[in-house]
């Protein structure tokens, strides 16, 4: 059985009513996180205050639902953000599949240079498929599949290990901490419900759907 783990903020609880038999994860408010984890954030000094907490909360909370499944023990997880599209069925390759694999997200090239131009997806098969970190990579975490608290603390340890800490999916990115993708994507964003980060659906389908796998 599939486990799902909805990163929802309080004010925004609404949002969890599209969603079938979920467990909420309660957002972490940036500006309320411990001093010790904000000041690990390397941004831009022009960041503003609103999107830092923003950063800093969506990162915390990615966390804290991957500390679930470790202190639960859970199999079979799938962590969405409450701007996902929710995933009904988990197809049977994806089930017990042993490693973390993105069901939905934001492809681009590597090279920020190229990233408005759109990923060559010939040759993806139907299912999970491993990515080529030197050919593109998954920007949002907005839904991802986890098998179990092995695979969970792998991915804390590489997140305490860092000695700086950025956007929650480029820091994924720029670890290579997922290597696999399911294809098409299992849950795309919801247009109408905006991120608290992404606030103009900059990155959302409505944007740009070639990109969204």
């Amino acid at each position: 059985m599939v486990k799902k783990l909805i990163i929802n903020m309080e004010c925004d609880k609404n949002k969890m009513s599209k969603f079938k038999n979920p467990t909420r994860v309660p957002a972490v408010i940036g500006k309320d996180a411990p001093k010790a984890f904000r000041d690990r954030f390397a941004l831009r000094y022009n960041t503003l205050d609103k999107k830092v907490s923003g950063i800093v909360g969506c990162f915390g909370s990615h966390i804290k639902a991957l500390n679930r499944i470790v202190k639960e023990n859970l199999k079979n997880v799938l962590i969405l953000e409450d701007d996902s599209s929710d995933i009904k069925s988990i197809p049977k390759d994806l089930q017990n599949f042993p490693h973390a694999v993105y069901v939905g997200g934001w492809m681009v090239k590597p090279k920020i240079k190229d990233i408005s131009e759109p990923v060559n997806k010939r040759g993806f098969k139907k299912g999970v498929n491993k990515i080529d970190y030197n050919k593109f990579r998954i920007l949002e975490t907005r839904g991802y599949f986890v098998p179990n608290k092995q695979e969970a603390k792998r991915m804390l340890e590489i997140i305490h290990k860092a000695p700086k800490l950025k956007n929650v999916d480029i820091f994924f990115s720029n670890n290579e901490m997922i290597k696999y993708f399911y294809f098409p994507a299992l849950s795309l964003q919801t247009t109408k419900m905006k991120s608290t980060i992404d606030e103009t659906n900059k990155y959302g389908r409505k944007n740009d759907p070639k990109q969204l796998y």
